[in-house]
């Protein structure tokens, strides 16, 4: 009896010993399991605030966006690429019609390069009316909203050619005078900065 009895002890410890290595290899598979998921965890609620820090810099940006798209439209007009030279053109004869004045020679446009993407369009415009008539379009064309660099503009007269090309200027309207009305030459040739050949 006495053997059995140490047989059953034994078994008995054997079995505590294999009960106490299934539980430590529990607790020791489930410790790693939550730090596991805790990493994970901690993982995703850095990928959260990122995202969430994203969104916020996305509201931003859209409502920069939202908030200066005016100012964006108008710098977009300032710019004169190949789409816009013809509005461009069109602005300008629409000067014209502003201040009066007939274009004679439809406008030449040469293009030089700056730099790599910037140009320069060289423009020609021959345009006949009254003296304050040109001068009147010289300023309107220079106050449009481009770097705009006056290279020439020169003057003549139709009274010019007859008197020998002695000007006389009188402070009396031709309308008193009954004289017939002078009509001014006008060639105008000016470089517009910033073009973009794109």
């Amino acid at each position: 009896m006495q053997d059995l009895n140490k047989k059953i002890k034994k078994n008995l410890i054997i079995s505590v010993i294999f009960f106490l290595i299934c539980c430590s290899i529990y607790f020791s598979l489930l410790t790693y399991v939550k730090n596991t998921q805790n990493t994970e965890l901690a993982k995703s609620m850095d990928n959260l605030g990122g995202m969430e820090e994203v969104q916020a810099n996305y509201s931003i940006y859209n409502k920069t966006l939202n908030e200066t798209e005016i100012e964006r439209e108008m710098l977009n007009n300032l710019i004169i690429n190949k789409e816009s030279a013809a509005d461009f053109i069109k602005g300008l004869e629409n000067l014209a019609d502003m201040a009066q004045v007939e274009m004679v020679k439809t406008v030449n446009v040469e293009k030089q390069t700056i730099l790599k993407k910037e140009n320069m369009l060289r423009f020609s415009l021959e345009v006949k009316g009254s003296l304050k008539d040109v001068f009147y379009l010289m300023y309107l064309v220079e106050k449009m909203p481009y770097k705009i660099i006056f290279r020439r503009m020169s003057l003549s007269s139709s009274e010019s050619a007859s008197t020998g090309g002695r000007l006389s200027v009188s402070s009396k309207s031709n309308q008193t005078t009954g004289a017939e009305k002078v009509t001014w030459t006008g060639d105008i040739n000016f470089d517009l900065l910033g073009y973009i050949n794109e």
